[in-house]
């Protein structure tokens, strides 16, 4: 990550989706088909008995995944030009704030989708059902210490 520190959210969003990429990967190469954040998936599957509800779930698992690994392409390109931008000793300052403009909206473009997620999870589940899908989604993003 870049010296701006796309930290936060993003960096824990990207690394558990890189790290559920190299595991789909690897399993795909075992001859298994395995989906990313597989516990959140079996949390929804288990805790929500309306199959419709289920369905929108899951597909809003999906899209917040899509997003963020087309986000995280976007990023990396970015911290290319940040690398050359910063070791630049002509960078001008208007450089610099896009630059740290940039990052702040990937930044929260991130948590958009997190909070699509979110509210989501929330219109689409009670109070119970809600509980057991968020501790297994937190776990698997390592955001809390649940």
């Amino acid at each position: 990550l870049g010296v701006f520190g796309v930290l936060g959210v993003f960096g824990l969003l990207g690394k558990q989706i890189e790290k559920e990429q190299k595991k789909l990967e690897k399993n795909k190469e075992k001859g298994k088909d395995v989906a990313p954040f597989v516990k959140t998936r079996k949390a929804i599957t288990e805790n929500v008995l309306d199959s419709e509800k289920q369905q929108i779930l899951k597909s809003g698992l999906d899209k917040m995944i899509s997003s963020i690994e087309e986000l995280m392409i976007e990023t990396e390109t970015i911290n290319v030009n940040e690398s050359k931008l910063l070791t630049h000793q002509n960078a001008t300052k208007d450089e610099l704030i896009r630059l740290g403009n940039a990052l702040n909206e990937m930044r929260r473009l991130i948590f958009d989708e997190l909070i699509d997620f979110h509210m989501l999870v929330k219109e689409n589940t009670n109070i119970t059902e809600w509980d057991k899908i968020i501790k297994d989604f937190n776990k698997e993003l390592s955001i809390t210490s649940n």
